[in-house]
């Protein structure tokens, strides 16, 4: 389960500096108001609301604009904008060619976003006039399912669908689906030459023997900032989280803000945890500056 947001007991801001306190006790403010002590929860749901409405305010002005797209190792991967899944099914089709297109997802939202998807890759794959084959697979949501056992569900249902060395899996979820999905596309062991009776595309990738394409959609704010990032999968163990896994880099990771309208308060605290997190990280690492 995701470890909920830390809530500090206090805070003491001075008028040149702000520090936390590790004190427990409250401390009172003197007659110039120099010193102030912030214990109650309506001071820290201030400061979270206030760090939402910053969010909220960059989404809608991103809004306004098509796609935004950021370059990561040398290339455009991540897309963010709203109401992307249109946008999505037209990019995947166009840029990565494959027989089958296998979407991966948990029940809770396939009940909110897979129809949506379902209908953009249909309307796409007649518009282009192909035969690839859109799939799609749902799981049990939550972090039991990031396990040796699900991997191994989600191998056995491309295999039985004789999906070949050129097949595309995209993951639609947050961090459970977006690392477990990974490391499957990361160690899927398919050679296309034993499914020749599909006529499957042959693609340059089936030169490499282990893995195939993938791409992150993310649908959670913790995921969009941080696991769908970077390119880190891995499951679950008895021993330990996290404890198995690869280094298998997305094709594309689409950001669609509009995802966000349905995360629950808790999930949502949860991301921008992370988002807050990483300014004081930054301040600290040397900054590449232009002579």
């Amino acid at each position: 389960m995701m470890a909920p947001l830390y809530r500090p007991t206090c805070y003491v801001r001075n008028c040149t500096r702000s520090r936390r306190s590790e004190r427990s006790s409250p401390q009172h403010s003197d007659s110039h108001g120099r010193c102030r002590v912030f214990t109650e929860d309506s001071e820290w749901q201030r400061s979270t609301h206030l760090l939402e409405f910053i969010l909220l305010t960059f989404l809608l002005v991103m809004a306004e604009t098509d796609v935004y797209k950021v370059s990561i190792l040398g290339k455009d991967s991540i897309h963010c904008g709203f109401h992307l899944v249109p946008y999505i099914a037209r990019t995947v089709l166009d840029t990565l060619p494959a027989s089958a297109y296998v979407l991966v997802t948990d029940t809770n939202i396939a009940s909110l976003h897979l129809d949506a998807f379902k209908q953009g890759f249909k309307e796409e794959l007649s518009r282009l006039g192909k035969q690839s084959r859109f799939l799609a697979h749902t799981i049990t949501p939550g972090e039991t399912s990031k396990s040796r056992e699900g991997k191994a569900v989600i191998e056995d249902f491309l295999l039985l669908n004789k999906c070949t060395r050129d097949t595309v899996v995209l993951a639609l979820g947050g961090g459970v689906i977006g690392d477990l999905v990974g490391f499957v596309a990361a160690t899927l062991y398919v050679p296309i030459c034993s499914f020749f009776h599909l006529r499957a595309v042959v693609h340059p990738y089936r030169r490499s023997m282990r893995g195939v394409r993938f791409v992150q959609i993310p649908t959670t704010l913790l995921a969009m900032v941080d696991s769908s990032v970077g390119g880190k999968t891995a499951i679950d163990t008895p021993h330990g989280k996290n404890l198995i896994g690869a280094f298998w880099q997305p094709e594309y990771i689409f950001i669609d803000a509009a995802f966000l309208e349905t995360l629950p308060p808790r999930e949502f605290s949860n991301g921008m945890a992370e988002v807050v997190k990483v300014s004081p990280i930054l301040s600290f690492l040397p900054l590449q500056r232009d002579p």
